[in-house]
């Protein structure tokens, strides 16, 4: 592993933690939402943080100089990360909060359209290190692709309805699940994204800005424990599965 880690590209990451949280009954912002002990968002960080193939990361909070202080000395300072991470201030939908961590990457990074970025629901802890690689490592493969995501397959029969009466069952064979990471290379991310903001452009992830754009984009395999915390269950779910990775 370590040498085809070698191989890979550096990657960049921005982690989302803009969200509050309410239907996981948060009385604060999401990120800070006790797993096991730890805020959420700390365990994705550590797993980018500790990944030799990354390099700058962004998290995006919900904005207030309280909310940023408390990421600092809460998350920061006692992983010993303020010399990598830096701190940006989240906008009114997920788009935004994406738009707003590129910007605050060095410049240096902004400004290269070959850098490649990697973008993470903070909601999702169970992120591995191996579907970090996975994603830089299509990426390498597939020099003419602007992004790649982790996904999966649909198992379940889908029914479209409407007011609680099935319309039609949706042919399921091609459907597949988006997760995060989601990687760019930042010249097609950064131009999608500043069309979105001009045309008011709305999506639910970035892989939908480029595909407005008709850009190329890959699908890696995802993983089934690559969870996304939204409802009290989910972190029900994720301290179990945590329990059993620390157990093997």
């Amino acid at each position: 592993m370590s040498e085809e880690r070698g191989k890979l590209p550096q990657g960049h990451a921005v982690l989302l933690a803009a969200g509050l949280g309410r239907r996981l009954g948060a009385g604060s912002a999401k990120g800070f939402v006790e797993l096991l002990g730890r805020p959420l968002l700390s365990w994705s960080l550590e797993t980018f943080a500790r990944h030799p193939a990354i390099g700058e990361i962004v998290i995006v909070l919900p904005p207030g100089r309280e909310t940023l202080e408390r990421c600092r000395a809460e998350v920061i300072d006692p992983m010993r990360l303020a010399h990598r991470v830096r701190l940006a201030e989240g906008g009114g939908r997920r788009q935004d909060s994406s738009y707003l961590g590129i910007e605050a990457f060095s410049d240096e990074i902004r400004e290269d359209p070959g850098a490649l970025a990697l973008i993470h629901d903070a909601a999702r802890p169970l992120v591995s290190e191996f579907l970090i690689t996975r994603c830089l490592r299509e990426m390498l493969a597939w020099p003419d692709a602007a992004g790649c995501l982790p996904a999966l397959p649909v198992k379940e029969t889908l029914k479209k309805t409407k007011d609680s009466w099935i319309e039609t069952t949706i042919d399921r064979a091609d459907l597949m699940t988006a997760q995060t990471p989601q990687a760019f290379r930042l010249g097609p991310l950064r131009q999608a994204q500043e069309r979105s903001r001009a045309s008011g452009l709305a999506v639910t992830d970035d892989a939908m800005l480029l595909e407005s754009l008709g850009l190329r984009l890959r699908v890696v395999p995802g993983d089934i424990e690559n969870i996304k915390i939204t409802y009290p269950e989910d972190r029900m779910l994720a301290e179990r599965l945590i329990r059993e990775r620390e157990a093997r």
